[in-house]
């Protein structure tokens, strides 16, 4: 892909799905390219869901720029959050790069915007993150609305749960209508 083919990559990633990503370094490194330079939001938040199925640490990286990086949109960030969970095995001693990627959630437990708080929620209970306990206690009772339509302090019970070994999201909680307009390329 050229430089100037930046819109592209929502329309060119509607042909994929997990079952048929490409497991090439060129493939990964346009994914990686596309949450870092993609001019709209919905080709980095595209990038950014693909970007789960990629191993290349290039790709983590990108995804752990984008979850950090404050002045990005909220779905980019969150959908960022939610793809570094599908990463390594989260069991394992956490490496330096792992390290830096707790830190970049446990920030994003306490961010203003509610929608990456949900996907932080999220990416604590992937990664099985003890040192997140005592934040995730204190949002149990965030009544402010996600992107799926449950509320953060939904998510954070239930982050709590998996953490400590239980069964979640068992229950369903009644469904609201998401306060962000869809990322949808049309």
């Amino acid at each position: 892909m050229r430089r100037g083919d930046n819109e592209l990559w929502p329309r060119l990633l509607l042909d994929f799905d997990y079952r048929n990503i490409p497991e090439s370094g060129r493939f990964e490194r346009w994914i990686a390219r596309g949450i870092r330079e993609s001019l709209s939001p919905e080709g980095r938040f595209h990038c950014a869901h693909f970007g789960g199925a990629c191993s290349r640490q290039v790709v983590t990286t990108a995804l752990l720029q984008g979850a950090a990086d404050t002045n990005e949109h909220p779905l980019v960030r969150g959908q960022c959050l939610e793809s570094l969970t599908h990463k390594p095995d989260w069991s394992r001693r956490a490496s330096r790069r792992d390290k830096k990627i707790h830190r970049v959630v446990l920030d994003c437990l306490s961010d203003p915007d509610a929608n990456v708080r949900f996907w932080a929620c999220f990416a604590a209970s992937g990664m099985k993150l003890k040192s997140a306990q005592h934040l995730l206690r204190q949002m149990t009772r965030d009544p402010e609305l996600g992107d799926m339509g449950w509320t953060v302090g939904y998510e954070a019970q239930e982050a709590l749960k998996s953490i400590q070994g239980k069964q979640a999201w068992q229950d369903e909680p009644p469904h609201r209508k998401s306060p962000y307009p869809p990322l949808v390329y049309r």
